[in-house]
């Protein structure tokens, strides 16, 4: 190099592996296009259907949509309909735990005295016997 000699050569840089295994741009776009719309599952649908794959070339599935729409900031559907909330969601609004909530769900059936809607239904009443009808002899009643 003192002598002012010099070479040059030209060699192709490797590709940086997240760039190598981008998934195809037109997956990204229909995923903009029906993300806000469509549930994870079906875009995979569209796109397999489509003859898109992910960047590693596999088809695509649930989890990889749902990379895509994190990488590229695509909002998801609404996870609930109008109307509906999440579980935690009942559980703080009723003060209990998501495992009552989950429990009722299990068994189909609101804690006695409630509606499905949280109003009051007539059923037997859970509050305890009074002073008067404990000390009664059992088969009579107190007026």
């Amino acid at each position: 190099w003192h002598t002012g000699a010099t070479d040059e050569l030209r060699v192709t840089r490797a590709l940086h592996p997240g760039t190598a295994k981008r998934s195809p741009s037109s997956a990204i776009e229909l995923i903009r296009q029906h993300g806000p719309t469509t549930s994870a599952q079906d875009l995979a649908g569209k796109l397999n259907a489509a003859g898109l794959t992910t960047g590693h070339r596999r088809p695509f599935d649930t989890a990889a949509v749902r990379w895509i729409r994190h990488a590229y900031h695509i909002p998801a559907p609404a996870p609930y309909a109008t109307g509906e909330i999440s579980v935690a969601d009942a559980a703080g609004r009723l003060g209990t735990s998501t495992g009552v909530i989950y429990d009722w769900i299990k068994t189909n059936s609101p804690p006695a005295g409630e509606s499905a809607t949280g109003s009051a239904s007539p059923g037997p009443s859970t509050s305890p016997p009074s002073a008067d009808s404990a000390s009664a002899s059992p088969g009579t009643s107190t007026p």
